[in-house]
C-alpha cells in the first residue's frame, strides 16, 4: 500500500479489496458526470428559454385577438385635462329634471307610464335608469316583508279569539 492515505478509510486501514488508484477513478468519474450533468441542464434551460421567447413571439396583441376594439376618444378640457368623451348619458341630472321627476313620480298611473319610458329609453341618464331600478328593488324588499309581516298577524290573529275566549270561560 502507498503512503498517501485512502480519504474512505478510518484510521489509515483501507476498505477490503480498495485501493487508492479505484477511490480516484470514482471521484474522476462522478466530476465528470456532474459536469456533464450541469450542460445538459444548461442546454435544456436555454431550449425552453428560447422555446418560450418564440410563443410570445407568434401571440397578437390584445387588440387584435379581440377583433375591432374601439378605443375611447380623449378630449382635452378647458383646463387642459384629458377626459374621454361621453355621450349625453353621463352627464348629471340637473335639479330641475329632478323635480320633474319628483313631481311625475306622485301622480298614480303617470308615474308607472314615466317609468316604462325612461327604461326603455335609451336617451335616459344613467343616474336616472339606476334610481328607478333601485326603487324596484326596494320595492320588491318592501312587498315580501309585507306579506310576511301579514302571514305572521294572521297566525297571531287566529289565535288570539281562541285564546279570549277560555279567559271568558275561566271566570
Amino acid at each position: 500500500m502507498s503512503d498517501q492515505q485512502n480519504p474512505y478509510t478510518q484510521g489509515g486501514d483501507s476498505i477490503p479489496g480498495q485501493n487508492d488508484n479505484g477511490s480516484q477513478q470514482y471521484q474522476d468519474y462522478q466530476q465528470s458526470y456532474s459536469q456533464q450533468n450541469y450542460a445538459q441542464q444548461q442546454a435544456y434551460a436555454q431550449q425552453q428559454a428560447y422555446a418560450q421567447q418564440q410563443a410570445y413571439a407568434q401571440q397578437q396583441p390584445y387588440a387584435q385577438q379581440q377583433g375591432s376594439v374601439q378605443q375611447p376618444q380623449i378630449t382635452v378640457n378647458a383646463q387642459g385635462f384629458q377626459s374621454p368623451a361621453f355621450d349625453g348619458r353621463e352627464e348629471p341630472v340637473s335639479i330641475g329634471e329632478w323635480m320633474l321627476y319628483q313631481f311625475l313620480m306622485m301622480i298614480p298611473i303617470v308615474n308607472l307610464v314615466m317609468i316604462i319610458v325612461w327604461l326603455a329609453s335609451s336617451t335616459t341618464k344613467k343616474s336616472k335608469k339606476n334610481l328607478i331600478i333601485t326603487g324596484f328593488i326596494w320595492f320588491g324588499i318592501y312587498l315580501v316583508l309585507t306579506i310576511i309581516a301579514a302571514i305572521i298577524v294572521a297566525a297571531v290573529g287566529l289565535s288570539i279569539p281562541g285564546i279570549l275566549e277560555g279567559i271568558m270561560d275561566s271566570i
